[in-house]
């Protein structure tokens, strides 16, 4: 899964940052092949931190892009949903989530701003590689690089799987370096987003707690809020990061009521795909 500026969270459940803003591998098939999906980073103007701002869905020689607005397109044409390529795929719209189901037990959630998510079945396990890790079952070596040697940092490890595609024409990208926005804004910015933050370990979230610990989320957002500054954006990032939890809490069988007038306001929640043994993910603000 990739949310947040981006946090990456594995198929072997280690928690990731990486700030590149190109493009790249979030997982692929280094085995048979059968699928690649990539991720385009924006920076969306603001220096040393970046979004997930579109996905790519590789099988075979079909390129299916995932953008923002839930818009798609095959090989390069817009479609309207629900898409259906006999044998190969089929492009579903649940609520506001982008649903990419393809032949191989391939699965990928696409929720039009920022976070992506993608399944496989068991019969992968081992033979994935990209950001996601490589699905062994041991968080450990997840920062392996495409030589599958282990890489020091994971700014190095996230910038090993950078791909030629890039944000588009006129719009360079820049390498990931390890960063730390709580200590550029300062004491107070650290402050008022651990408040802020503190939502995820309060009631409207405590259902969920004992099934998906809530400390790397936390961590998570406190991050993106000191990344993302005061204001409306700070606001986004909140909710972005909340949201990020919450969809793991649905996963674990837990639906937390936590939206409200005051907080992120009411919108339907987005189901998730069944009878999926792995996920990962990557969440941005």
């Amino acid at each position: 899964m990739a949310f947040g500026d981006p946090h990456y969270r594995t198929f072997d459940g280690r928690l990731l940052h990486f700030q590149g803003s190109c493009s790249y591998v979030l997982a692929k098939d280094c085995r048979g092949g059968d699928f690649s999906v990539h991720v385009t980073n924006d920076d969306r103007g603001r220096s040393g931190v970046a979004w997930t701002q579109e996905v790519t869905v590789v099988l075979g020689d079909v390129a299916v892009q995932l953008l923002q607005g839930g818009k798609v397109t095959v090989d390069g044409r817009p479609e309207a949903l629900p898409f259906l390529k006999e044998r190969l795929l089929y492009v579903e719209l649940r609520g506001r989530t982008v649903i990419l189901h393809a032949q191989p037990g391939l699965q990928v959630l696409w929720d039009g701003r920022s976070q992506v998510e993608v399944n496989v079945p068991g019969s992968y396990r081992g033979q994935i590689c990209g950001l996601c890790g490589n699905f062994n079952g041991f968080a450990q070596d997840d920062l392996q690089g495409p030589e599958g040697l282990l890489l020091p940092t994971e700014a190095a490890f996230g910038n090993s799987w950078q791909v030629p595609e890039g944000p588009g024409p006129g719009r360079p990208c820049s390498k990931g370096h390890e960063v730390d926005p709580c200590r550029t804004a300062g004491y107070r910015a650290r402050r008022e987003a651990n408040a802020r933050c503190g939502v995820l370990k309060s009631s409207p979230f405590s259902r969920c707690h004992a099934v998906v610990p809530p400390e790397p989320f936390f961590a998570a957002c406190v991050y993106d809020l000191c990344a993302c500054g005061p204001g409306s954006s700070a606001d986004a990032c909140l909710c972005d990061a909340l949201e990020a939890y919450a969809s793991h809490c649905r996963q674990a069988g837990v639906t937390p009521a936590w939206r409200g007038p005051t907080l992120c306001g009411e919108r339907a929640m987005p189901r998730d795909g069944e009878g999926w043994v792995q996920r990962a993910q990557a969440w941005t603000g």
